[in-house]
């Protein structure tokens, strides 16, 4: 399966990340909003991608984890990214997926930085949950290592 960001700001319509099953052809909307950094879930059944908060406007934004259906199963807290995650790494977020994760290596769980509630650093959170990620502690980077 791929995913894939398509958008026309003045046609909202024609806007949103699609799934596509290679295979078949078959097309799931994933979601109606684009998305930036999408990252596989270890066992290819779930999409973790960054999208602007939709109770937040576009100044913060969340992580968000579907399944291969397009259903919404976990998000994190609405956050700010860090200075460092906006410039270094998400711009170049299609080559880091090919070696750096935020999930961890069973799934259950993703690692992000930036700041929620105001308080930055790195945070932790469930991936079939809606909210409450877990501060861990300072930094900019967060990344989870394969073992």
């Amino acid at each position: 399966t791929a995913s894939f960001s398509v958008g026309q700001p003045e046609v909202p319509a024609e806007s949103g990340t699609l799934l596509i099953d290679l295979p078949s052809g078959e097309v799931t909307r994933l979601a109606d909003a684009r998305r930036i950094a999408p990252f596989w879930a270890p066992d290819g059944e779930a999409l973790l991608s960054l999208t602007a908060d939709p109770n937040r406007g576009g100044e913060r934004f969340r992580w968000e984890v579907h399944d291969l259906s397009g259903a919404l199963v976990g998000h994190s807290d609405p956050m700010v990214s860090s200075a460092t995650m906006i410039q270094s790494y998400l711009p170049f977020a299609a080559q880091y997926a090919q070696t750096l994760t935020p999930w961890s290596p069973d799934g259950s769980r993703f690692v992000f930085a930036g700041a929620v509630e105001g308080q930055a650093g790195i945070w932790l959170q469930d991936a079939t949950a809606q909210g409450g990620s877990t501060r861990l502690t300072d930094g900019e980077v967060a990344i989870w290592s394969p073992r």
